[in-house]
């Protein structure tokens, strides 16, 4: 059945690739992920391939994303791209000055309290990314500086979306000032030894050039941002790989590829090894540890089906930091959740603090038909804030749907909303618009009284 929902993941690639959009996304990140259980690079040795629900219910949650996607089309009509008129894009510059500007004080005092943090508390050696890894995962607290930066970091992927977009209205030095604050962004992964902060950057670095060529250059006449964001991407990529290999259980082995086939249980055909080994062993360990990466979410799904966590959560995994501010109100302890799917899959003799694809979650939250009826919901909001942004819509509208982008990119691996980052982003955006479309309402009915 995973070759049937691969098989289905390559028909909504195609079939959506004119419209570059949220099912486009979703459905090429579902290939990346499942294509090398498929092809037989991989064979975690737990599963089943015979049990045909990890395919249906990974079929279930593409069809549902999709199908949210699809209603908004049929009722609103094909996408069309378009540029905002010069104008009106100075205008939103001027008027979003003071906002990037707050954002930017916000994302660098974030990124100052997570060095403090890591300098007063002790975060470990940054020669030594397996101590330093395991000093922030065995932290039994959060100290008051890491709590702050937890709510802070946001800011800076709204500074760097705003430097990359409108780079054109700042200028070279301001836009590097702008794009600044991104380094403490990075400084989350790189103090915790981890690389959903890298990931992240990529992904928007590589959407918020999408969304500048759209608005800035539609000819594609200048190279100079794709060049730059090829540069961004290549470093993240680069140091990527450089945690995959150095973040090494030492005690267990010190080759990592033999470390990650001990704790996932996975084979590889010595053909495959082989091939990738002629590249060298860092390379071979790096493009391992990728694979693995993209893939341990669906073998791990699939022992996940095994367990009775269903509907139990109510939202708790997917949106943990609301549920964290009203435990009072719901009785829900986010941590006591998770450590229930931890000690769940534990007695599936698996990884238990592995990612289970974001469906889990969901199902987890609002059982299977709930998780199809939130896919849904969000294939259909993800759909509407992609066609704002690309046909003349505002900044705030590329910045949600960049997140919305990413929230579908994510489906295979983690809920994207589950990240601090992305939903209280996602939160600030959404305010930020509610007053900008009550401002011009306000505008347009006194101008309707002056007439």
């Amino acid at each position: 059945m995973l070759t049937a929902s691969l098989a289905l993941a390559v028909a909504l690639l195609f079939l959506s690739r004119n419209v570059k959009g949220p099912i486009w996304a979703a459905s090429l990140a579902w290939i990346v992920c499942i294509s090398p259980i498929v092809v037989g690079v991989i064979d975690y040795r737990y599963l089943d391939y015979r049990d045909p629900r990890l395919g249906m219910v990974i079929s279930f949650a593409m069809l549902s994303f999709a199908g949210g996607a699809a209603i908004e089309l049929f009722y609103r009509g094909p996408v069309v791209r378009r540029s905002p008129a010069p104008t009106d894009s100075m205008r939103e510059f001027g008027s979003l000055m003071p906002i990037a500007r707050f954002c930017w004080v916000i994302g660098m005092v974030g990124g100052g309290c997570l060095v403090l943090d890591f300098i007063l508390n002790g975060g470990g050696s940054l020669l030594n990314l397996s101590d330093l890894r395991d000093s922030f995962v065995g932290k039994e607290s959060a100290s008051g500086l890491a709590r702050a930066a937890s709510v802070m970091t946001w800011a800076c992927l709204f500074s760097y979306l705003f430097a990359l977009i409108f780079r054109l209205e700042l200028g070279p030095k301001r836009t590097i000032i702008f794009a600044l604050p991104v380094l403490g962004f990075l400084m989350g992964a790189v103090l915790a030894a981890g690389r959903q902060a890298a990931l992240q950057i990529i992904l928007v670095s590589v959407l918020g050039q999408f969304f500048w060529r759209i608005r800035s250059d539609p000819n594609g006449t200048s190279k100079g941002g794709s060049i730059f964001v090829s540069a961004i991407s290549g470093i993240m990529v680069a140091y990527m790989g450089y945690v995959a290999i150095a973040r090494n259980d030492s005690r267990v082995s010190d080759v990592k590829s033999e470390v990650l086939a001990r704790l996932f249980d996975f084979d590889l055909p010595h053909w495959f090894e082989a091939s990738i080994g002629i590249l060298g062993s860092g390379f071979k360990e790096t493009f391992i540890e990728a694979m693995v990466y993209f893939s341990s979410s669906i073998a791990l799904f699939d022992r996940y089906l095994q367990t009775d966590l269903i509907n139990i959560s109510k939202g708790a995994m997917n949106f943990p930091f609301i549920y964290r501010q009203i435990e009072p109100l719901t009785g829900i302890n986010v941590v006591d959740m998770y450590q229930l799917r931890v000690a769940a899959l534990d007695a599936q003799q698996v990884i238990g603090v592995g990612w289970t694809t974001a469906v889990a979650n969901l199902i987890m939250d609002f059982g299977f038909l709930g998780a199809g009826v939130f896919l849904a919901v969000q294939g259909f909001i993800s759909s509407v804030v992609w066609r704002s942004a690309v046909n003349g819509g505002s900044f705030l509208d590329c910045v949600l749907a960049t997140l919305m982008i990413i929230g579908a990119i994510y489906l295979p691996l983690i809920p994207a909303f589950s990240d601090n980052n992305i939903l209280l982003l996602f939160m600030f955006c959404l305010i930020i618009k509610w007053f900008d479309v009550r401002r011009n309402q306000a505008s347009r009915d006194s101008a309707v009284a002056a007439s």
